[in-house]
């Protein structure tokens, strides 16, 4: 008789036994379904030579930013424009070790809810020659309390989208010119020596350091002016892009710029076009400025350096 029960007991703990082990392994299975890879983009942006950036429909048409000798240009409309390194280096480097918070959904029918359709999203694919490193859309951005900015994000081809830190659109929804090269003049101004303008107007002249000294036609200047000016004209940035990117009208003026060790001379020309004032610079020659103050910092007359 306590044969029979022990027997009875012991085939019941069995079977108690094998239910709970087939329900961890049908949760194990459900956890398994869940997990994902976090890492969703890994490459070096010092490999990237291209980037497409499509942005969602109805703004900006599709850039594509090339790498040239270490410099980066915009294609766009069968014009090639230089573009801001720095800010072609941001945006790589906020996409080049992207990892997921969470994957958040699987269906295409959420598409809309976290803006990755192909119409609501920004569609970003980098390139190393013809290798892709990396394709994705980017979408929405929510923010929490204390500062958490989560952009969602879907990996091309598929349909998962995935949670990820920061506010990627800021960098990637942006009009053609905030990616372009606003410089108009860049270079240290302790190479300069010899500043030659010239005026349609008949009125040029010339500053030129001899021995340390600056002077104008041979005229000792100002040299807390001349400080002033050069501090100015070293890192002189455009505010304004015009719309043309060619002039056809004569000049107005030009300023060449002279540095030691025989680099080449750098012109920035003036031009007046109706009621606009615009600027170009043979250090960013594919840009014509739209900017009166940038054309009144460069274009000043000789006794603007007088004692």
């Amino acid at each position: 008789m306590f044969r029979r029960i022990g027997i009875r007991s012991l085939a019941v703990a069995f079977a108690v036994l094998l239910v709970a082990v087939v329900l961890v392994k049908i949760d194990d299975s459900r956890k398994g379904d869940q997990t994902f890879n976090s890492q969703l983009t890994s490459f070096s942006t010092t490999k990237v030579t291209a980037i497409e950036l499509t942005p969602k429909q109805g703004a900006e048409k599709m850039l594509r930013f090339e790498k040239h000798n270490n410099h980066w240009n915009i294609v766009i409309g069968g014009k090639i424009l230089s573009a801001d390194n720095n800010v072609v280096v941001r945006m790589l480097s906020a996409i080049s070790d992207l990892k997921a918070r969470s994957l958040v959904s699987s269906s295409e029918k959420k598409f809309d809810d976290f803006g990755v359709a192909d119409s609501s999203g920004t569609h970003v694919v980098v390139y190393e020659g013809k290798e892709k490193l990396a394709d994705l859309v980017l979408g929405k951005f929510t923010y929490s309390k204390p500062h958490n900015l989560t952009t969602y994000v879907r990996l091309m081809p598929g349909n998962d989208v995935f949670a990820v830190e920061g506010y990627l659109p800021m960098l990637f929804n942006r009009k053609v010119d905030e990616y372009r090269d606003h410089r108009i003049v860049h270079m240290v101004t302790s190479d300069i020596t010899k500043l030659a303008f010239s005026y349609a107007t008949g009125k040029s002249f010339t500053l030129v350091n001899e021995d340390g000294k600056w002077k104008v036609n041979g005229v000792t200047a100002d040299s807390a002016k001349v400080a002033g000016y050069l501090q100015k004209l070293g890192n002189l940035k455009g505010t304004a892009f015009a719309e043309k990117n060619e002039v056809n009208s004569a000049p107005v003026a030009t300023l060449d710029i002279t540095r030691k060790d025989e680099e080449p001379i750098v012109t920035v020309t003036a031009y007046q076009d109706g009621q606009e004032q615009l600027v170009k610079s043979s250090q960013n020659p594919s840009a014509v400025f739209n900017d009166p103050k940038a054309y009144k910092t460069v274009f000043v007359p000789k006794n603007y350096f007088k004692p």
